[in-house]
Formats: C-alpha cells, sequence, structure tokens
C-alpha cells in the first residue's frame, strides 16, 4: 500500500532528523555551552510524526501484536467472527480519534508553541493521519474476512 511506504519513510525520516538535532544539541552545549532552545520543540514534533506514522504503517501491514494465545485457544468457527470484531472494534475507535484529532486541530488553527513558533496542528495532523490510516485499514480487512468467509460458505454448499 502507497500510504504505508509514504508513512514508513516520513517517520524514517523523522528519527534521522531527530538523531541529527539531538546529536547537534549534545555538541553545542558540551562544546559550545550554548544551547539551541528551538529544539526540544522540534524533537517533539519529529517524536510525534514518527511514532503515530509508525503505528499506523505496522497496523496496515498487519504487523501489529494481536492477541494470539486467546484466539488460538478458539474453536476455528470462532476465528474469523473475533477477527471481524477486531476490525469493526478498530474502526471505531480509530474512526472516533480521527474525529476528535480533527475537532481540536480546528480549535488550534491559530495557537503556536512558545519557543519554535510552530502552529500546534503540525503536532495533531499525524495522529489525524495515522487515525485515517487505521479506518481504511480496518475496512479493507473486515471485506476481506467477510469475503473469505463468503466464500468457505459457498464452497460447503456447492
Amino acid at each position: 500500500m502507497v500510504c504505508s511506504a509514504g508513512a514508513f519513510y516520513v517517520a524514517l525520516l523523522c528519527l534521522v532528523l531527530l538523531i541529527v538535532l539531538n546529536t547537534v544539541e549534545i555538541v553545542s552545549r558540551y562544546f559550545f555551552h550554548y544551547s539551541f532552545t528551538w529544539i526540544q520543540e522540534v524533537s517533539l514534533l519529529l517524536v510525534s510524526w514518527m511514532i503515530f506514522l509508525g503505528f499506523a504503517r505496522v497496523v496496515v501491514e498487519k504487523q501489529d501484536i494481536a492477541i494470539t494465545f486467546f484466539v488460538d485457544k478458539l474453536p476455528q468457527k470462532y476465528v474469523k467472527p473475533v477477527q471481524l470484531l477486531n476490525h469493526v472494534l478498530m474502526f471505531g475507535v480509530s474512526l472516533y480519534l480521527c474525529i476528535r484529532t480533527i475537532s481540536l486541530i480546528s480549535i488550534q488553527l491559530d495557537k503556536t508553541t512558545e519557543i519554535a513558533g510552530l502552529p500546534y496542528t503540525l503536532y495533531l495532523l499525524p495522529l489525524a493521519a495515522a487515525m485515517l490510516m487505521v479506518v481504511l485499514q480496518s475496512i479493507v480487512g473486515a471485506i476481506e474476512i467477510m469475503q473469505q468467509w463468503n466464500a468457505r460458505e459457498g464452497q460447503r454448499s456447492g
């Protein structure tokens, strides 16, 4: 999925920039006794983008940790319904978080950070994007499970 690859590369770029910025800050403080006051706010912004986009990629690529202990104990006929329930719950929670994040973004449109003057919306955009990706993946996952279910039922009756 293109969104997943893009999210991965943006998260990776944020990690690299975070390492570079903090290395510059440490060297500057240690050798020159000077601190860049804006680096903390930029670092927090980079962490926000890295974590939320990284999380979205993990979910979209289906690399998240499932409760396999529980699912493995279930009879086979209950596995698909539990997986479907998982997608429905992920859809609901992610949609709610996406809507609330967009609402918060609209409230903070004119607010900026104290030192660097970065718009607060930049800190929230990756969360909205990540939740939107999870919403879409939940829909795709639920459709896939229902198609598998229907195909299996068709094989039984045919």
